[in-house]
């Protein structure tokens, strides 16, 4: 018989470690950023330009400044033509541009993020070890995107694949974790740290 789905979060040893190391070298990560912040001009899509403190000042706090409307949209910046996170501090002089769901690469970002919130609860609710989830290729997209989480279930005892029975319990966890409002943020780490935070 296989077992009922529940949350497992209190039971899993390695997400609770790889949140402690997360916090760890996030703490790091900020401590640097200080030592290097310094006064930055960013000049916006409309030619708006809005002064910032370097590795401070994010494009959320920007797009806040401008516009309380365009921040509920927001999914991702570009600076200087590359993606940015809406969290991750400007690091210099730079041009940005915040882009919304309406743009390919916000679609592609939102379907990004939504398999992380996708692992987690199959991590959490099968004692999943995750593979590879990333957003599906444009031209593999089902009308408006997607995204997909490969996972091995078989520590929890389900032999098989997830299937159509489990959707409930998914969704239901799924709810609770967006409901939690967890922020995105990036640190950057090394080959080493990766392997040792996702062991």
């Amino acid at each position: 018989m296989e077992p009922q789905l529940k949350d497992h979060l209190t039971e899993l040893e390695f997400i609770h470690n790889r949140v402690q190391m997360f916090e760890k070298l996030y703490a790091r990560q900020q401590e640097n950023y200080a030592k290097m912040a310094k006064p930055i001009r960013v000049t916006l899509d409309d030619g708006q330009c809005m002064e910032g403190v370097a590795f401070k000042t994010t494009p959320l706090d920007i797009v806040l400044k401008k516009s309380k409307e365009l921040s509920k949209k927001a999914i991702v910046a570009k600076v200087d033509n590359e993606l940015f996170d809406l969290t991750r501090p400007l690091e210099h002089d730079c041009k940005l541009e915040i882009l919304t769901f309406d743009s390919d690469d916000g679609k592609q970002v939102f379907w990004h993020s939504s398999s992380h919130v996708l692992g987690e609860c199959l991590e959490r609710l099968f004692k999943g070890q995750l593979t590879v989830g990333p957003p599906l290729d444009p031209s593999q997209s089902l009308h408006n995107g997607g995204f997909y989480y490969d996972v091995d279930t078989s520590a929890l005892g389900i032999d098989g694949n997830v299937s159509d029975h489990h959707y409930a319990a998914i969704e239901e966890l799924i709810k609770t974790i967006t409901k939690e409002k967890h922020p995105f943020y990036r640190v950057v780490l090394t080959k080493e740290e990766a392997l040792e935070m996702f062991k």
